[in-house]
């Protein structure tokens, strides 16, 4: 269903159904979501969290008004808008690795996102040809269990978005590896479908979104 929308003294009623990636939904749009109904209390939001490319099908299907991803995409019948960029880094446990090295001598087991989430994308096409040296022992759809696994098995090592891990950096309980010759930098856009209709309750949560981020 289209979002859609009333106006009528300074009041928006209608729906939205958005999706979010991981780490957008995680740990960046709870607030923006409380903030926004909490403003426009007659708005109701269907909220998914999917990874990236999923999102992308179901804005191509019409089956969202919004989708919020971080990958790039292409696609030509989407409208894509840059909302900010972000950092992936590779972190362990093992205080005692080096805290620089190349990323192809990293000899530890790599617990990875599942195929499909913006952050693998990512981080396999940032290191091209060295992904088939990397010893990827696992792969999941949950940060904090690929957390979980590397606080606790020092012989282990993931990459993931810097604001992810914040906290156990802070705390030391995580280490940053740095990469030589090699950032991972990515983006985070909007998205939506070229032929989307466009109306005042959707122009009035993009541009809530774009303010907030």
């Amino acid at each position: 269903m289209d979002a859609s929308t009333i106006f009528q003294e300074n009041t928006l009623v209608g729906n939205i159904k958005i999706a979010a990636s991981k780490t957008i939904s995680n740990y960046i749009m709870p607030n923006i979501y409380y903030d926004f109904l909490s403003k426009y209390k007659d708005v109701k939001l269907d909220i998914l969290t999917i990874n990236s490319s999923s999102i992308i099908d179901k804005i191509l299907k019409n089956e969202l008004d919004i989708g919020l991803i971080e990958v790039d995409t292409q696609n030509s019948s989407l409208i894509k808008e840059k909302l900010a960029d972000d950092e992936l880094i590779v972190v362990s446990s093992d205080e005692k690795h080096p805290q620089i090295a190349f990323i192809d001598a990293i000899k530890k087991r790599w617990i990875l996102r599942e195929i499909g989430s913006g952050t693998r994308e990512i981080f396999m096409n940032k290191i091209g040809e060295i992904a088939k040296e990397l010893d990827i022992f696992m792969q999941l759809q949950d940060f904090e269990e690929i957390k979980t696994i590397v606080l606790n098995n020092k012989n282990t090592v993931t990459s993931l978005s810097k604001v992810i891990v914040q906290k156990e950096l802070d705390e030391k309980k995580l280490f940053q590896i740095k990469l030589k010759n090699l950032e991972l930098k990515r983006e985070f856009y909007l998205v939506y479908h070229k032929e989307k209709s466009k109306n005042l309750l959707f122009e009035t949560f993009v541009e809530f979104i774009k303010s907030r981020f």
